[in-house]
């Protein structure tokens, strides 16, 4: 059976659970044996494949998803005449997905694609944000574009064509390759660069343009000023540089054994090789010849803009393995667009990620083909992922395109700078009279007097950009409210209008200012704060009604208990204290309702591990290239501590490209704890600093396997402070140790210094666990229902008690599936004595893992029954093939496959948890091979 929450109202939050535990009585066995573990019962445990669901009351499930048990979509906004935007969020048995949708209708000619690279320069290791891209190209809307060489020297690693110009050719042989062509239309598909070089009768193939990893090779590039300035060459090199001409340039100089590419002049043009490509352009290039260059794109050489991707999704309509595509493992955000088979429109997504199963999951890349097959992809394409994936989107109405999907870079979901991204712009030459008005998105205005709340109020032309000339607004009637600035003031109780007109465009919206308030809501209800950390806190709230109200947070009267654990200012900013810790409960009170958060202040923190032996740590990598040392400090410890020691890292930082890295490590296995049901919010790691700046990283390891790499800050201070790596959402504890990393992304000038390290430390929030009420789903819809009479069962055979994938965990006892099996457990004595179970079959998954604590922990479950229980081996009591059953499952549940009696049925059970009958023979309790003792 499966469960589904009420859905609330879209104003807040939606969480959908999924009762993970499937139970049937099987009345009157009295027939033929029933073999388990066969195709036939198996067929409905796997994930989806590009199914519907099944009826008609569940959404699609795109192929190779999970199976999709709730979908919501906002309404489309039109950012400009022919590209729309909107947001959908899919709950999926494995997950929420939430994801970030651009619809171009490229027949419309008010919109155009364009390809941006950061900063207008190839080697650029700041990089650029998809936002300030699209501030400084007046584009409308975009994502992030190629793969790049992150915190090094920043370049795409495919190609790059903007407006024509060819930045950097694409990848022999690639076949994730993006383009425009003349007439606007998008093609996907392999574009192969190729070029030659005369000089007078001499002529040489041309490997690339500004590829400077070519030249390695013996092979020439050809160099433009979007290069720029680019350093750490792998060989010495031959340039030879010139004023351009028509079709080519004439050498101004030549200059050999370089190792950095200056950045040429506007009007320049270059060739670099190194090897046998070298030697060409030494021997025969001189000052004053007149070099020939001949390139052309493979092939569309028409296209005006080409960017590459990473790997292709779909081709002709259908999800596709690409041969040279270069995905990324696991699920991430990703970024990935899908066109029609005519090239006229466009789908492209961001999806969010790294945020855990119940905020954003992520997907695979064989995920992302589904969505784009489902959403009518003919061809589709992934770009970069992860910590990249960024879009952007101007909202209706306004002046410039804000960030639209959660960065999954953290600190704080920050956006990424990124190489190059896809934009749209609209062709409109500019601003043209109004057509529409709007205010608050039509909808009536709900708010209380004691503040200002945001109004929006824009106007758009028929483009839907924003409109010439100036948007007036006014309130009637005036004692009522006032408009200044995008805020309405209101200045007593009342209902009137707002009134907007821009030229003989306008509208009006209608205006309540209530005097009390039915409910009172402070977001977020909970926070978890460092000392002196801060948090904005929100209101919101219905009227007597029940209608939503706005509420500005200086309407409210703001009150702390106890007062010593923070502070909140008229504009609700809660500021925690600075040294003490515990619970703070936070109210507002507003036109007669009062609502309240509490807010955790400080941390509690448990050591993992004091770092100051050598036999716990190592010094495991110097990428420097100089001497470094890691040594035992004895006496120097962080204030307040009791140790005997710390460690110390004595290091020397040379100048120059990469990333340059003096890796600590763990000799021995050092893990988070998670007693009594708490999780470590945060890692804080006491450092001696010595002002160098040299960054920090730290990377852990989930029980699940998934590694996560944090860059919580850089070292700027001297003598000791505590550094603290906030945990990202949907990490599974506990935690392993994987490394400390101090490291310098191509550091400009050279230092040296030392350091100390000590009390690496777990921290915790001082709120205290509490499992939550269950709450059995209210008002299952029809379909969802099914109730028969236990005394209907007939009076002879044997009944049978069948269940399955309850995913229990010992951690987790107050889990949906516990209380299911809890609540089956007490209501079996109350069905009629014909329908009470002779003996119940799991049929697999019952437990989350192979685990001893979730294995037994799923036994006692069965155990409460009363009545004799037996499970099926499912690839979760296996952790997926990491703990063979006849280990712990074995020793828990007894033998792997078996035969026995029920009345006069026969129930044959066998093993297929690793795929098939044959690849679990090897695990078997009984040891042999089932086939023959199956026949």
């Amino acid at each position: 059976m499966t469960l589904r929450e009420k859905r609330p109202s879209p104003a807040g939050p939606r969480r959908t659970a999924v009762a993970a535990v499937a139970l049937a009585l099987i009345g009157s066995v009295t027939g033929a044996g029933i073999a388990f573990g066969s195709d036939a019962a198996t067929a409905g445990a796997g994930h989806g494949h590009g199914h519907a669901a099944p009826g008609d009351w569940l959404p699609d499930t795109p192929e190779n998803w999970p199976l999709v048990v709730d979908r919501t979509r906002t309404p489309s906004e039109t950012v400009t005449r022919g590209l729309k935007h909107y947001s959908e969020t899919y709950d999926t048995v494995g997950g929420r997905q939430h994801i970030q949708v651009l619809q171009a209708d490229l027949t419309d000619p008010n919109l155009r694609v364009g390809v941006v690279e950061a900063d207008d320069t190839l080697t650029d290791p700041a990089d650029e944000t998809p936002s300030s891209m699209a501030r400084r190209t007046h584009a409308v809307a975009g994502v992030n574009g190629d793969y790049f060489e992150i915190h090094a020297s920043g370049r795409p690693v495919g190609g790059v064509m903007t407006d024509g110009r060819l930045l950097k050719s694409p990848k022999a042989g690639f076949a994730s390759q993006l383009a425009v062509k003349a007439d606007g239309t998008l093609v996907m598909g392999p574009e192969t660069f190729s070029g030659t070089l005369t000089a007078g009768t001499a002529t040489r193939a041309l490997t690339s343009v500004n590829t400077v990893n070519d030249v390695a090779g013996g092979g020439i590039t050809e160099v433009t000023p979007d290069l720029g300035e680019t350093p750490g060459l792998t060989k010495a090199s031959t340039l030879v540089a010139g004023h351009g001409t028509a079709g080519g340039f004439v050498v101004d100089r030549v200059r050999t054994g370089i190792t950095t590419v200056p950045r040429l002049a506007a009007d320049e043009t270059g060739l670099l090789g190194a090897g046998d490509g070298g030697q060409w352009l030494s021997d025969t290039l001189h000052t004053g010849d007149t070099v020939r260059i001949d390139t052309r794109l493979s092939p569309d050489n028409d296209v005006t803009q080409l960017i590459s991707g990473v790997d292709t999704l779909v081709k002709d309509g259908k999800v596709y393995t690409d041969p040279t595509g270069t995905p990324p493992s696991g699920a991430n955000p990703e970024t990935a667009v899908g066109i029609t088979k005519d090239g006229r429109h466009a789908v492209v997504v961001a999806v969010d990620g790294h945020g855990g199963a119940d905020t954003a999951f992520g997907v695979t890349p064989e995920q992302a083909a589904g969505y784009l097959v489902a959403h009518g992809a003919y061809t589709g394409m992934l770009f970069d992922g992860g910590g990249s994936t960024g879009m952007v989107s101007r909202a209706p109405g306004a002046d410039r395109a804000e960030v639209v999907n959660t960065p999954s870079d953290l600190p704080g979901n920050t956006e990424r700078p990124v190489a190059n991204g896809i934009f749209f712009y609209s062709t409109a030459k500019r601003a043209e009279a109004a057509r529409t008005v709007v205010v608050n998105d039509g909808k009536t205005v709900t708010t209380v007097t004691g503040g200002s709340v945001p109004l929006p109020v824009h106007a758009v032309d028929r483009f839907a950009n924003p409109a010439a000339g100036e948007t007036h607004v006014r309130v009637e009637p005036t004692g009522l409210a006032t408009y200044e600035d995008g805020k309405l003031t209101p200045h007593r109780s009342g209902t009137g209008r707002i009134i907007a007109w821009n030229g003989s465009a306008s509208t009006s919206e209608k205006l309540e200012v209530v005097s009390r308030l039915k409910t009172l809501t402070v977001s977020p209800d909970q926070a978890d704060l460092d000392n002196g950390g801060t948090r904005q806190l929100t209101l919101s709230g219905t009227d007597q009604d029940g209608d939503r109200v706005q509420i500005p947070a200086e309407a409210a009267g703001w009150r702390t208990d106890p007062a010593n654990l923070g502070s909140v200012d008229a504009h609700g900013l809660f500021t925690a204290g600075a040294d003490d810790g515990g619970l703070a409960a936070v109210s507002a009170s507003v036109a007669g309702a009062t609502g309240t958060a509490s807010i955790a202040v400080g941390s509690v923190s448990k050591v993992i591990d004091p770092m100051n032996s050598l036999d716990h740590w190592r010094l495991s990598n110097n990428t420097t290239g100089e001497p470094a040392t890691l040594s035992a400090d004895a006496g120097v410890v962080p204030p307040g501590s009791t140790e005997s020691g710390s460690l110390k890292l004595d290091y020397a930082m040379p100048a120059g490209s990469g990333v340059k890295q003096l890796v600590l490590t763990p000799n021995v296995t050092l893990k988070t704890d998670t007693a009594g049901g708490h999780v470590p919010t945060a890692i804080g790691m006491w450092i001696k600093g010595d002002g160098n700046g040299i960054e920090l990283a730290e990377r852990y390891i989930g029980v699940n396997g998934a590694a996560t790499t944090l860059y919580p800050t850089y070292v700027t201070w001297k003598d000791w402070h505590l550094a603290v790596a906030q945990l990202p959402a949907g990490m599974q504890f506990p935690l392993t140790i994987s490394f400390v990393d101090f490291l310098a992304i191509s550091p400009s000038t050279a230092y040296s210094g030392s350091l100390n390290v000590a009390g690496l430390q777990a921290l915790y929030s001082p709120r205290p666990v509490t499992e939550p009420d269950y709450h059995a789903v209210p008002d299952n819809p029809k379909w969802l229902s099914h109730e028969e009479d236990s005394a209907d069962f007939a009076r002879h055979g044997s009944t049978l008690l069948a269940g399955d994938d309850a995913h229990l965990l010992a951690s987790d006892p107050g889990s949906v599936s516990s209380n299911v099996m809890d609540s089956i457990a007490g209501r079996l004595p109350s069905l009629s004595p014909q329908a009470r179970p002779d003996a119940a079959q799991f049929l697999g998954d019952m437990a989350d893992d192979g685990k001893v604590a979730d294995l037994r922990f799923a036994k006692s479950k069965m155990d409460a029954l009363g009545v004799p229980e037996r499970d099926i081996v499912g690839n979760h009591e296996i952790t997926q093939g990491a703990d063979a059953e006849n280990g712990n499952y074995n020793d828990t549940f007894g033998d792997t496959h078996y035969a026995y009696g029920l009345g006069a049925a026969r129930l044959i059970v066998t093993d297929n948890a690793h795929g098939s009958l044959q690849s679990s023979d090897p695990f078997q309790d009984p040891e042999g091979a089932q086939y023959p003792w199956l026949v």
